[in-house]
């Protein structure tokens, strides 16, 4: 699926963005990420599918304060992404197994 190309707007805000959050980043990189997570941007089924936490507290049927909690902690591999909390489905699916939740 092709993306429409970032907007002046997207481009500023992405560019305030990765000067303070993410050094080296290009804010075009930036906006295609952040795009992967508004519902119905682009296509995201499958082991490399990033979850919000209320995703994956439903997946994993979890209250989600517990989710940010163990992504807090560590349990499994979380990014954050400005204050939100993404976690990679095929990581969630680890955990979840080496948990037998699965």
């Amino acid at each position: 699926m092709k993306l429409r190309s970032p907007s002046a707007q997207e481009l500023q805000l992405a560019t305030l963005a990765a000067q303070t959050l993410c050094p080296g980043l290009t804010p075009e990189t930036l906006v295609a990420a952040l795009r992967q997570y508004e519902p119905g941007s682009a296509d995201t089924n499958g082991p490399d599918e990033w979850l919000s936490v209320p995703e994956a507290a439903r997946l994993g049927k979890w209250h989600p304060r517990t989710v940010a909690r163990w992504a807090r902690e560590g349990r499994f591999p979380a990014g954050r992404v400005g204050a939100r909390w993404r976690i990679q489905r095929s990581d969630l699916d680890d955990f979840m197994r080496r948990r037998g939740a699965a």
